[in-house]
């Protein structure tokens, strides 16, 4: 089904950056009827896929109950996609006509989506690990040395890091472009050797970012407001002797459904009709949306920020409203107090509630937290701030790399079809391993 038919589109003035978050399970990316990589291709991409359930706090957005029961879901000409590292993992987001969605991949798009997080990990890397501080003494050299020791698993040389970051030099061109650090990415060894061996296609992609900018700030406001008003007849004066009447109300029926086919021809037809009875939809619905917790960049091919927000939402304490006075008093009162149209400078206002203090749930839910590791006894101090979850990540690789070495030792005994001692073998490493001291053990 249509992602139309199934929500409601937020309201116009909300930003993009506060749309709801929902989840899509077994999502296929296409472009032309064929899978892409979301990171590489242009777009506008197709995106299928089951729509997860949807929180409570986001209910006000569901138009038919189908929407509550994990149904197949369309999205069409989707351009807009941001990228996340939470928890270790990096995330990957789509924007929609009516939320963003995070992309769970189904098993025609697995191998596919292995390649767009692939490529989103390097620049994850470039710009947090290694940075535009971080160009270094030897130049190119020295990240290929770093990227080489921080992944292990995928490439086992420098030589081989080269390689492969060489490889998606457009995308981390295109990356550091619409950066906010493109001046000083400009000026870094990484950007000196991709201008050795692809100076025409990165002027290129240089003329192109500065078009699509000057474009957005020479793009005119629309002269046309929200909601116009109605138009009089032509061949009927106006009346001269008698007031109009108000308008009536609009109709409180649900709006109707969108009977959107999945075709992109039928999509732009539901636009150009969209476009011309917004209003009317504005009227019959208005669904309230309330800010979430990530804003992900509206811009194309942007990272994921967290937004400020009160972690403990404020209950509001039952007001207590006084007595009313006598209606003596109440006269006395209004012939010595100037008249006043404002309710809450009255005297008779209530006061206002008293709200719980919550300082102390605050101050405990913000302060710093010690991470341990639930494998072995490792902590790390303050996990919560940037370095600290560089040290969680980095001695989750230490395990990760425990583990690919014994694998290895067990692939090479099996080679030599020497099987009989393998059991032993892998518990004298375990000893070795638990009697060892870990690479980032005592780390502050």
């Amino acid at each position: 089904m249509h992602e139309l038919t199934l929500l409601y589109p937020p309201p116009p003035t909300l930003d993009p950056n506060h749309y709801p978050l929902l989840t899509l399970h077994s999502t296929t990316i296409t472009a032309s009827s064929v899978p892409v990589n979301l990171l590489l291709h242009p777009g506008p991409f197709r995106i299928t896929g089951v729509l997860s359930t949807i929180p409570r706090k986001h209910h006000s957005i569901v138009r038919i109950d189908a929407a509550l029961r994990k149904p197949k879901i369309t999205l069409n000409k989707v351009e807009t996609w941001a990228l996340e590292r939470k928890r270790g993992e990096t995330v990957v987001w789509v924007l929609g006509r009516c939320a963003w969605y995070r992309v769970h991949p189904g098993e025609e798009y697995a191998g596919v989506f292995a390649e767009v997080r692939r490529l989103a990990e390097t620049w994850m890397w470039m710009r947090d690990v290694w940075g535009v501080e971080g160009e270094g003494e030897g130049g190119v050299g020295e990240v290929w040395k770093q990227y080489a020791n921080d992944h292990p698993e995928e490439v086992r040389t420098p030589r081989a890091a080269g390689k492969w970051i060489n490889s998606c030099w457009r995308f981390l061109v295109k990356m550091m472009v619409e950066s906010e650090e493109s001046e000083e990415w400009r000026k870094s060894c990484l950007w000196q050797e991709f201008e050795l061996t692809n100076k025409e296609e990165m002027d290129k992609i240089l003329a192109a970012a500065n078009k699509a900018s000057t474009t957005d700030s020479q793009e005119p406001r629309a002269r046309t407001p929200l909601n116009p008003a109605p138009r009089r007849r032509r061949g009927r004066p106006p009346r001269t002797t008698k007031a109009d009447p108000p308008p009536p109300d609009p109709p409180t029926t649900a709006a109707d459904d969108h009977d959107e086919d999945e075709d992109d021809d039928d999509d732009e037809d539901d636009e150009s009709s969209s476009s011309s009875s917004s209003s009317d939809t504005e009227a019959l619905h208005t669904p309230s949306h309330r800010p979430t917790g990530k804003t992900p960049s509206a811009t194309k091919h942007s990272i994921l920020r967290p937004a400020p927000r009160p972690s403990i939402p404020l209950a509001p304490a039952s007001p207590s409203s006084p007595p009313p006075p006598p209606a003596a008093a109440a006269a006395s009162l209004k012939r010595k107090q100037p008249p006043s149209s404002d309710p809450h400078n009255s005297h008779f206002a209530p006061d206002p509630p008293t709200l719980p203090d919550y300082s102390d749930q605050i101050k405990r839910t913000y302060t710093e937290r010690d991470w341990t590791c639930p494998r072995c006894e490792y902590s790390v101090k303050n996990a919560r701030t940037r370095e600290g979850r560089h040290a969680v990540e980095e001695h989750y690789k230490t395990h990760r790399g425990r583990w690919v070495e014994a694998l290895r030792t067990v692939e090479e005994e099996v080679e030599e079809e020497r099987v009989g001692h393998l059991l032993g073998l892998l518990r004298e490493m375990r000893g070795r391993w638990e009697e060892g001291l870990s690479p980032l053990r005592g780390l502050e």
